[in-house]
């Protein structure tokens, strides 16, 4: 009999643990998913994630869906340009023979068709919150608290915390962390258009940050606009008609007369690196192993890819009778993860800087940047590979073999 309740126990029931836990489900192991926003109750973020075409792959085969159960919308081109400068590039799937780059959806909607898809399986997802761990000789053990504040424990032999930015397992067991504030925040907001996008995302790269519109339906995209923490909040007191003109002043009229602006959600920006992923018996996914600066849309497509692997270190230290839990095995995926997701970070913080002219002496250099890159097509296509992270080996179930 064992003495243990969980082979598996995941704490965080967002994007990443749900992934996990999808993927989890297909070996011959008891998994638990704890997910404290049930009963919360917490309103899911109004957020549009950009899938990478290999993201998109992985989400397939860890749920057996295709990609219009996914209910993505394509990005064919990525139109990259500086206000006030002569550089611009524009990245095309065409050019590396695909059909999309890329995908955006809602956060709200893959966050209900991961559910869907998990109440198909015999994972047990646990509407409580996590008040302590502690590791034992040979377990974790868990105390939770369910909506009726009644307290219970439960055991595992492998505790994953994919709890997020501010980690509560992260910080109950001391893991230190590097973290690296920006100063900046990113105002998140639906706003209507005009003009169809033609599939196509707008990276416009300003002074004090950044504007992106992803497109999520016809004339309708998803804004991310990144600058300084006070003028975020300066943009979000202002009208709605005044701060759709100051957004059409910095965009002009690529996609027509913006219109209808949805309602705002500030998220601010900080890059935390934790310094050990794992323990015996203890493994951080996600937010919680590493945040990064949105501008390149790399974290969610980090952490799907860390996933991928992390899945089939369990899979095979399981398959050989080996003790998954312990952290020699578990130190195995971070070995096999650790460039991939060096060059994840350090893509995102360089390009931060870079192309801000309040925090780069080396901002002159974007015009020879994306002049390179649209004048090189060979250049081109590998910085597509590379922020896709098409030069990642990813296990053979993934292309469903």
């Amino acid at each position: 009999m064992n003495n243990y309740d969980y082979d598996i126990l995941i704490v965080g029931g967002g994007l990443v643990g749900a992934s996990l836990a999808l993927g989890l489900n297909q070996l011959p192991l008891k998994v638990g998913l704890i997910d404290s926003g049930l009963i919360k109750k917490a309103p899911i973020s109004n957020r549009t994630i950009a899938l990478s075409a290999i993201s998109c792959q992985i989400l397939q085969a860890l749920s057996n869906c295709s990609l219009d159960e996914l209910k993505v919308h394509p990005i064919k081109t990525i139109h990259v340009s500086k206000q006030g400068r002569f550089a611009i590039t524009r990245l095309k799937a065409e050019d590396i023979g695909l059909p999309a780059l890329g995908y955006s959806i809602e956060m709200a909607t893959i966050v209900q068709f991961l559910y869907e898809a998990l109440n198909k399986t015999c994972c047990e997802v646990i509407p409580a919150q996590v008040k302590d761990a502690k590791c034992e000789l040979a377990t974790v053990e868990v105390v939770l608290e369910t909506a009726s504040t009644v307290q219970e424990k439960i055991s595992t032999k492998l505790l994953i915390a994919a709890d997020g930015d501010n980690s509560f397992l992260r910080t109950l067991f001391n893991i230190p962390t590097k973290v690296h504030d920006y100063e900046q925040s990113a105002l998140v907001a639906t706003v209507a258009t005009t003009k169809s996008h033609q599939d196509t995302a707008f990276e416009r790269f300003i002074v004090d940050g950044s504007v992106a519109l992803l497109p999520v339906a016809e004339k309708k995209v998803k804004l991310v606009w990144v600058a300084s923490t006070d003028n975020i909040k300066t943009l979000a007191n202002l009208d709605a008609c005044l701060f759709l003109n100051r957004l059409q002043d910095h965009i002009g009229f690529r996609l027509g007369k913006l219109h209808s602006l949805g309602e705002s959600h500030i998220y601010p920006l900080k890059r935390v690196q934790v310094l050990d992923q794992v323990q015996d018996r203890l493994v951080l996914l996600g937010n919680s192993a590493h945040v990064l600066h949105p501008i390149a849309a790399q974290g969610f497509n980090l952490s799907l890819r860390d996933i991928a692997v992390f899945i089939a270190t369990i899979q095979e230290a399981h398959a050989k009778e080996k003790n998954f839990a312990a952290k020699e095995i578990l130190q195995n995926y971070v070995v096999k993860r650790l460039s991939d997701q060096k060059r994840a970070e350090n893509l995102t913080h360089y390009l931060a800087s870079l192309f801000n002219e309040d925090l780069s002496p080396l901002a002159g250099l974007c015009s020879v940047a994306f002049n390179a890159l649209e004048s090189l097509p060979i250049l081109k296509k590998r910085f597509i590979h590379f922020a896709m992270g098409s030069y990642v080996k990813l296990p053979s179930w993934v292309w469903g073999s």
